[in-house]
């Protein structure tokens, strides 16, 4: 798996960035130096600069727990349904026997960075996460280092949804970290692709109910920030970047209500949701 794109509503896509440098140091006072900033990033919890190990409790709340009064005011902010409707398909449910959630990802890959920022809001609403670690995308590709979070080893529980995450390959997308089951194969070959999709990834899988491909906003928006700047904006309804991923949070909370006959009610009941909900289509 590596292709990733986004949607026709996100910007366009500028030529990829490839930047690299190096400095020429001899003999073995260089050695010692770089032996000392190796350790010293990784004793940060840093890699090459990107953060890594587990995401602070404030930053994960401040992300699955947005103000309601956020939530409602931005509303849609005018965004387009990224979703398309699967109106013949068999239901798509977890080992649980609830609605799954299924999503298809690449730590490499800057639109997938982007949608986990929506997609984590989205499924804070209906359940926990535990184990969320700090990422960022590539740092060769387009939006180099977009920060993010990995769902590699992380876990997720709720009354209401399973959520199946599958991040096929690490930053680098020549290494590979999970694969795909036969299953999972089968509906990326399927609806991973026109007249469902824009194709690539990431690609979710609402229950078979409604799926979507790419970005729902434009990564670029993160470019720069860190983890606890972009928690920090998710306090502010105006906001650019706070419109683009509780927007995209929104639609994803209504197409997953419409899977679990609308539980839980404090969620699925109130504005924006509830409005949203008609338009998603596929009813």
């Amino acid at each position: 798996m590596a292709r990733s794109r986004t949607r026709k509503r996100g910007a366009v896509r500028p030529t990829p960035v490839w930047q690299r440098s190096s400095t020429l140091i001899g003999g073995a006072v260089a050695i010692v130096i770089i032996a000392v900033v190796a350790f010293l990033l990784v004793s940060k919890g840093h890699n090459g600069g990107v953060p890594t190990g587990p995401a602070s409790a404030s930053v994960v709340k401040a992300v699955t727990q947005p103000s309601a009064s956020v939530l409602s005011s931005v509303g849609t902010a005018s965004y387009e349904n990224p979703l398309t409707p699967l109106t013949s398909a068999p239901a798509l449910t977890g080992s649980g026997g609830k609605p799954e959630v299924l999503y298809v990802g690449a730590e490499y890959c800057p639109y997938c960075a982007a949608e986990r920022w929506s997609l984590i809001m989205a499924l804070g609403r209906f359940g926990t996460f535990s184990n969320l670690h700090y990422s960022a995308s590539s740092s060769s590709d387009v939006y180099p280092n977009t920060p993010t979070f990995t769902f590699h080893g992380s876990s997720y529980s709720s009354r209401y949804v399973d959520f199946v995450p599958v991040e096929t390959t690490t930053r680098d997308p020549n290494q590979a970290l999970e694969t795909p089951t036969a299953q999972q194969q089968q509906l990326l070959q399927q609806y991973d692709t026109q007249p469902y999709t824009s194709g690539g990834i990431p690609f979710i899988d609402i229950a078979n109910r409604y799926v979507t491909a790419g970005a729902g906003y434009d990564p670029q928006m993160l470019s720069g920030l860190t983890h606890e700047q972009i928690a920090r904006k998710l306090r502010n309804p105006n906001d650019p970047l706070t419109r683009g991923i509780v927007a995209n949070a929104n639609y994803l909370t209504a197409a997953i209500c419409e899977t679990t006959h609308d539980r839980p009610a404090s969620v699925c009941q109130s504005p924006p949701v509830s409005r949203i909900q008609p338009k998603l289509g596929g009813r």
